[in-house]
């Protein structure tokens, strides 16, 4: 029998960070949602070479070469089943790149927990929604970075109910958000002020949270979508507006169509709209027609990392 590791793990969307001024000693502390689409999924099995098969393999492939060469590991082979879009505010690389090591971990009985992978990889730098999504799935919020931080901590987590939906929506041609490398010059050149930091903190405690473990969609939509306009003016300069230009109309189409909230997750080009009926959903969906559009549900799980056996070596992987 081949040994082997089936992941499955979500997509995530950024609500935004609570501090971005820092002038109490921490940094950031950020918001995400996990969504059931779309997803990460892939077969990890024992190798001699590094193999990559399957879809986004073409970028997914320097991922497996730094795991093999941080876990001390030989090879690996993985089949992708399916990736998430890159660089377009879904948090592709923290989730695959969790997804992976994860199921590397696993298949080698190295017993790495999700937080070591996190650090060892440089995930958590600034926001440690991906990594506390990965493990736990829902709505979190972390703490921020102090000086000794390692890994934001995980200031909450909630579970989402289950009759949002998540309309996903981007331009059908559009440039992709950041790399990482251009987003750190980024971060540096924002200077938040304290007083608009204050305003996120008030919106997300008192409103959105309340609001979301209450089940008053509305008001967590509301907020959202607030605390979303306070994180475009921290970086208005850098995009030009408190959204990027090609993101501004979808934001306004889903508000007019009745979305409970809606924003820019991250720097785009993604926007979400947030509903709690199949009969909103078509209304925002039918006002996005000139626009690319998925529609999504909370996963109120983290990640799952299996064990699996199937035939004899040299035999096919299973269809998913």
């Amino acid at each position: 029998m081949v040994s082997m590791v089936v992941v499955e793990a979500g997509s995530r969307i950024h609500l935004g960070f609570i501090d971005l001024a820092g002038d109490l000693g921490r940094m950031y502390g950020s918001i995400g949602l996990y969504l059931k689409k779309p997803g990460f999924k892939a077969i990890v099995r024992e190798s001699d070479e590094i193999v990559v098969e399957g879809e986004g393999r073409d970028w997914i492939q320097a991922i497996v070469g730094r795991i093999v060469d941080e876990l001390g590991l030989r090879g690996l082979w993985v089949k992708i089943l399916s990736a998430i879009p890159r660089h377009v505010g879904l948090g592709s690389t923290t989730q695959t790149i969790l997804g992976i090591a994860s199921a590397a971990s696993k298949l080698h009985g190295l017993n790495l927990s999700i937080e070591d992978l996190a650090y060892r990889f440089g995930r958590g730098k600034r926001s440690g929604a991906g990594v506390w999504l990965f493990k736990y799935g829902g709505l979190v919020v972390d703490c921020g970075r102090g000086a000794r931080t390692k890994i934001p901590p995980l200031l909450t987590r909630i579970h989402v109910p289950e009759r949002l939906r998540i309309v996903l929506a981007s331009p059908r041609t559009s440039s992709r958000g950041f790399r990482e490398e251009v987003e750190d010059m980024v971060f540096k050149r924002v200077k938040a002020d304290p007083r608009l930091c204050e305003q996120a903190s008030r919106i997300v405690l008192m409103k959105l949270l309340p609001s979301l473990i209450e089940g008053d969609l509305r008001g967590f939509g509301e907020a959202a979508t607030e605390f979303d306009r306070i994180n475009g003016s921290f970086f208005e300069e850098v995009q030009s507006g408190v959204y990027r230009r090609d993101c501004e109309m979808i934001v306004e189409k889903m508000l007019e169509a009745g979305a409970l909230g809606a924003g820019q997750s991250s720097w785009g080009p993604i926007v979400y709209g947030f509903a709690d009926s199949d009969e909103l959903v078509e209304e925002i969906v039918e006002s996005l027609k000139d626009f690319w559009v998925m529609v999504s549900r909370p996963r109120n799980m983290g990640a799952e990392i299996r064990r699996e056996s199937h035939g004899i070596a040299g035999e096919k992987s299973p269809k998913p």
